[in-house]
């Protein structure tokens, strides 16, 4: 019975199915004890393998139930796949093209370059032969001159003065010769002698220091319109213009002249569109400086309204142009021409003057606050005074009593751009333009003359500095301009004036600036085959 005590199809426990089979059939033999136990496990046989079919056929349907899952699954991961697959394929396809595409842009940009750089040269070669040619037959025509000259002139040394030298050729007005001055509250050690001149001493003063006030007007006019601008809602406008012309004249280009007359004539087509904006107008009266260049005239019953946007961008222009002489020419006397090309250019232009009269009183008056000795103005640079009068440049500007000034090395530098702009402005040839000249060639021939007519004593390494400037890279055009008249005037600058330069702390040789000047007679000869 103890395989009856495992299981039962009904659950009863087997000991009770015993006792119950006993009682309900009495075992009277044991053939009949023998068939109930059969039967028990017949029953019990039954029931095992009834249980096994139905687990047996559970776990089959679970199986096909995960197996298709799985199939699922797998034909959704294949799916998937596939699709990244694609896109992968794609992404590929896109990325190959793009990097052909920039391969392609930039294969073409490359291209674009090497023909830009090759123009460029081209153009360079081309006006360098030009300019070379040019230079050639000048000189020599000037030494055909020499030669037709030579029996007729003179041992004596001419004078570069006005009466008893050679004048300008009779193309250019006639240039009014003067000494370096000295204001009358200056004390008598830095007093430049008072010698009777076609222009006087008196009359060089007053057109200083009316330069300078112009200066000063300059500035609050400059204050002023930027806080109306701004009340006006007109600022980021006006800004944006001034950025534009800082950037433009901070590119020009001294190697490619036709980029420079791209920029001039973005400049004024920003200058235009300026002029015809709605805005105020200020009395342009005040903004003019009459001298003997410009005779007084009488303004009664004239309109001397004038853009007020228009003069401060022009005066904005005029800033920015001398910042660049100051900054760049100093080192390079070769940028200090194309912004001379521009300065005249625009000035010139009738639309941007009044009554016929340029506004490029703008320019002077900054060259006079930073550079009096062009105009005469004379002071010794060992005292305080004197250099207060040559334009030695203080350190802190809002301060202008500060003994603190910039360095000998600063100055100089500063007086050699400054020399440069100068005569790049004031050699320019107008005789094939239209537009009349603002800057006319006599403001040359004066700031050499006021320079060179110094006597020994007087001259400063400033005027030396001051003088090789204006002459070292503008030789050719300055013998093209005034012909005999300029040979004689640089014979003057560069053989005898350097005999009343200062000398070195040695006392036998002269300072480096004078030695500078002397060694432009070598260059002359050797450059352009003229013997002074």
């Amino acid at each position: 019975m103890q395989v009856l005590s495992g299981s039962s199809s009904s659950g009863a426990p087997p000991n009770k199915i015993s006792s119950s089979s006993s009682a309900s059939h009495p075992v009277n033999s044991d053939g009949t004890t023998q068939l109930i136990v059969k039967d028990l496990e017949l029953l019990y046989t039954n029931g095992e393998s009834t249980f096994r079919r139905n687990l047996d056929a559970r776990t089959e349907a679970q199986r096909v139930v995960h197996n298709n899952a799985i199939q699922n699954a797998w034909h959704h991961h294949e799916a998937v796949r596939s699709s990244a697959q694609h896109v992968r394929e794609l992404t590929e396809l896109q990325e190959a093209r793009q990097r052909l595409a920039r391969e392609k842009e930039e294969e073409r940009k490359r291209d674009d370059e090497k023909r830009r750089l090759d123009e460029e040269a081209r153009e360079r070669r081309e006006e360098f032969e030009r300019r070379r040619a040019q230079e050639k037959s000048e000189m020599e025509a000037l030494r055909q001159m020499q030669r037709e000259q030579s029996n007729s002139l003179e041992p004596q040394r001419p004078q570069l003065q006005q009466g008893s030298g050679p004048a300008p050729p009779s193309n250019s007005p006639q240039p009014v010769n003067s000494q370096p001055s000295a204001p009358s509250g200056v004390a008598t050690s830095d007093s430049a002698p008072q010698n009777p001149l076609v222009c006087s001493l008196a009359e060089l003063e007053r057109v200083h220091n009316r330069y300078l006030e112009l200066w000063k007007q300059l500035k609050m006019m400059r204050r002023e319109v930027c806080q109306r601008a701004k009340q006006n809602n007109q600022w980021d406008q006006l800004a944006e213009w001034r950025r534009s012309f800082r950037r433009a004249i901070g590119q020009l280009n001294k190697a490619v002249p036709k980029e420079n007359t791209k920029r001039l004539s973005e400049m004024r087509k920003v200058l235009n569109e300026a002029a015809a904006v709605p805005q105020p107008s200020l009395d342009i009266s005040k903004y003019l400086v009459f001298s003997h260049h410009r005779p007084a005239k009488d303004l009664t019953g004239l309109n001397t309204d004038y853009p007020e946007m228009l003069f401060f961008l022009l005066n904005c222009i005029s800033k920015f142009a001398i910042a660049q002489l100051l900054s760049e020419a100093s080192s390079d006397s070769a940028t200090g021409e194309p912004i001379g090309i521009l300065l005249c250019n625009i000035f010139s232009v009738p639309e941007y003057q009044w009554q016929g009269e340029s506004v490029i009183d703008i320019v002077w008056a900054k060259f006079h606050a930073v550079c009096p000795a062009l105009f005469g103005i004379w002071g010794r640079e060992a005292t305080r005074q004197g250099r207060d009068r040559i334009g030695w440049w203080v350190v802190d500007r809002n301060d202008p009593e500060a003994a603190a000034r910039v360095s000998s090395e600063t100055h100089y530098q500063r007086m050699a751009g400054l020399g440069v702009g100068f005569a790049s402005i004031t050699l320019r040839d107008f005789s094939k333009s239209r537009n009349r000249n603002p800057a006319p060639n006599t403001l040359w021939w004066e700031a050499v003359a006021r320079i060179v007519n110094l006597k020994k004593g007087e001259a400063q390494t400033t005027h030396y500095v001051l003088l090789k400037a204006m002459i070292d890279e503008h030789l050719p055009r300055v013998l093209g301009i005034f012909g005999g008249a300029g040979l004689v005037a640089l014979r003057n600058a560069i053989i005898e004036f350097p005999k009343k330069g200062p000398m070195s702390k040695d006392g036998k040789t002269p300072v480096p600036a004078v030695m500078a000047v002397e060694g432009l007679r070598l260059m002359l000869r050797q450059k352009y085959g003229v013997t002074l």
